[in-house]
Formats: structure tokens, C-alpha cells, sequence
């Protein structure tokens, strides 16, 4: 019997052994990971850590100090690849202005933070990062997505740092059916914690987003970098556990301004507008017919704004005010599909602002 219990031990003690050796492992290889990731990005220019104050941001640059107009461009919901777009964007807009990428805490690589990820926290924070970089304001704002909500708090408390929006195609806090609170699941924390543990690299491995393969092939792999540094964590959580009560914060705080304002939705009409941006969404050529297509359009059509979000849309940028609509037809990241006509806007905006 003592001999038996003594094998029984061996066998338990080998077994915890081996489950703590396996996550340190996992541990240590996600570290070691994500450090060979941050020095690969920032070889590439698309890793330049600042300080935001309890966290710290990545926030890369790309362009001239000396350009007369500094863009300062805020990521919608989740997307750890703006950086890369944004970059890929920045070949498409000239010499005259420079950009900066505010990511939130949790995108891409930027730290994770124990705060709430508010309209009033997630603005401090790019405020604060800029000043730490030394980016000197004015700035002109480019929002995508839910990133408009951030860049709309922004420029209705703080306008005298602010030069210009350009919104692209982004939520207002009218958006009643997509800016709801949603409370961490039970699979999300799992997720979140096999992120954090690096056991998501051992069973899951890369993570691939279509999205990706918009950008330029020299661009892809950074791209992967930046969506499977920590693509699932608590900011990011945290962010959407917020999303209605920011959307009433961002809709109290409303000021209405003379700040230059121009808004470029993507509403398709016609059938080839839906089919070209389907095409260039998931890079199928012209004359290829996929089984697939018909339900991409359709699909993209289901989504697209009624006549009723459309009049809600307008009536809240005239409530913010000197805001001009444009309508490019495309997909949702309108700014890779038809970068020179969304740069053609800057440059619009620039003029306005003089």
C-alpha cells in the first residue's frame, strides 16, 4: 500500500510539474514573442512607444516635422492594423502633412490599462501622449469608425487644439443599434486570459484578418504583427462595456463650432457601387464569379444605412457644426480602397483651414 501511494505521488507531483513547466513556457514564449514583435515593428516605423501617463502608447509617425499640417489618426473599434493602413494611406496624401497614430489602450501594441475605457480617459490619454512626444497642436483630426466618437468629445471640449476633422465614416452617438453596453462574456475572458497566459499561440495560433490583405504585400506581415500581439484583453473589453454611456458622454458633451468638419460616408446606390466594393473587400478580379459574391453584395447591402440613419446622420453633423458631407461609395475603410480620392478630401480640408 505504501508503495503504491509513493508511485501515486510521483505520478501527481510529475503531473503539476509538467502542467507549470507547460505554462511557463507558454508564458516565457509570449514574451519572448512579443519582444522580437515590438523590435521588428519598430525597425518597419510602425512601433514608437510614448508614455500616456499610467500606460504607454504606440504612437508611430510618419512623415515630415516640418509639414505645415499634423494629422493625428484614431483607430475604429478593435483594429489593431491602422497603423499599417494608415501608413499604407500616407503614400496616397504628400508632403504636406505628417501622421500620427493615437492608438487606445489595448490596440495593437500599446499596454494594456487598469482604468475604464471612457470618451474622457481614452482622449486624455492620446492628449497626454502627444504632448509627451512633443507633437506641437493645432491638430487635425482623422477618425475611422468608432474612433469619430473619441475625435468628436475631442474637438467639442479641447477646440482650440484642434485645426480640422475629417471623419471617415465614422458612428455618430446616434448609432443606437451599434453603441450598446456589452458585458464581457465568459468566452471573452477565457480568450482574454489565454492571451495574457500565451496559451492562445500554442492552440490557436496566428490570428488572420481579411483586412490585411488590402494592404501592400511589403505591409502584410507587420500587419500580423500588429494583430497578434494581444488581440484580445480587457481595454479592449472594457471599451465595449462602455459603448453606450460614451455615446451619451460624447452626446452631452456636443458643442457646436466653426472648427473646419468634413464627413466622407460610403453609401453604395447602385449595384456595381456594391459590387465594387465587395470585389475589392475580398480581392476577387473582374470576371471571376464566385459562388460567394451574390451573398458578400447582399450581405453589404442588409448592413448599409437606411433612409432613417441617414437623416440622423446629417441632423448630428449639422448639429456639430461648419461640417461638410461627402459620399465616396466603398467599403467601410474607404481610405484603402480609394486612397486618392479620400486624400483629395484632406487636402480639401486643408484649404479650408487655411
Amino acid at each position: 500500500m505504501k508503495k503504491y501511494l509513493k508511485v501515486c505521488s510521483i505520478i501527481v507531483i510529475a503531473i503539476l510539474l509538467f502542467v507549470i513547466g507547460f505554462f511557463l513556457y507558454c508564458f516565457i514564449s509570449l514574451r519572448m514573442t512579443q519582444k522580437s514583435t515590438r523590435e521588428q515593428l519598430a525597425a518597419d516605423g510602425l512601433y514608437n512607444p510614448v508614455s500616456a501617463g499610467d500606460v504607454e502608447l504606440n504612437m508611430p509617425v510618419f512623415g515630415s516635422s516640418d509639414a505645415p499640417y499634423t494629422v493625428v489618426a484614431l483607430p475604429g473599434s478593435h483594429d489593431a492594423l491602422f497603423a499599417a493602413q494608415i501608413k499604407a494611406f500616407s503614400e496616397s496624401a504628400g508632403d504636406d502633412c505628417r501622421f500620427v497614430i493615437a492608438d487606445r489602450p489595448g490596440y495593437g501594441v500599446s499596454e494594456v490599462s487598469k482604468q475604464e475605457i471612457t470618451p474622457e480617459y481614452a482622449v486624455e490619454c492620446a492628449r497626454t501622449a502627444l504632448q509627451n512626444a512633443g507633437i506641437q497642436k493645432p491638430y487635425v483630426l482623422m477618425p475611422h469608425s468608432l474612433g469619430g466618437l473619441y475625435a468628436t468629445y475631442w474637438e467639442s471640449t479641447y477646440p482650440d487644439e484642434i485645426a480640422g476633422v475629417l471623419f471617415l465614416d465614422t458612428v455618430t452617438p446616434a448609432d443606437a443599434d451599434v453603441l450598446q453596453n456589452t458585458a464581457q462574456s465568459d468566452d471573452d475572458k477565457q480568450m482574454a486570459w489565454m492571451c495574457k497566459t500565451g496559451l492562445m499561440r500554442i492552440f490557436v495560433g496566428n490570428y488572420k484578418s481579411v483586412d490585411a490583405r488590402l494592404l501592400p504585400e511589403q505591409l502584410q506581415e507587420d500587419a500580423a504583427l500588429l494583430q497578434n500581439y494581444n488581440f484580445c484583453n480587457d481595454s479592449l473589453a472594457s471599451e465595449d462595456a462602455h459603448l453606450g454611456d460614451s455615446a451619451k458622454t460624447v452626446m452631452n458633451a456636443v458643442k457646436t463650432n466653426e472648427i473646419p468638419k468634413i464627413y466622407i460616408s460610403t453609401d453604395c446606390s447602385t449595384d456595381a457601387e456594391y459590387e465594387e466594393a465587395v470585389r475589392f473587400r475580398f480581392g476577387v478580379p473582374e470576371g471571376e464569379e464566385p459562388e460567394e459574391l451574390t451573398e458578400w453584395i447582399a450581405d453589404m447591402k442588409a448592413a448599409a444605412y437606411d433612409d432613417a440613419a441617414k437623416q440622423e446622420r446629417t441632423a448630428f453633423l449639422e448639429q456639430l457644426g461648419n461640417c461638410e458631407q461627402v459620399n465616396i461609395p466603398g467599403i467601410h475603410a474607404i481610405y484603402m480602397q480609394k486612397p486618392e480620392a479620400v486624400a483629395e478630401q484632406l487636402h480639401r480640408l486643408f484649404g479650408q483651414i487655411g
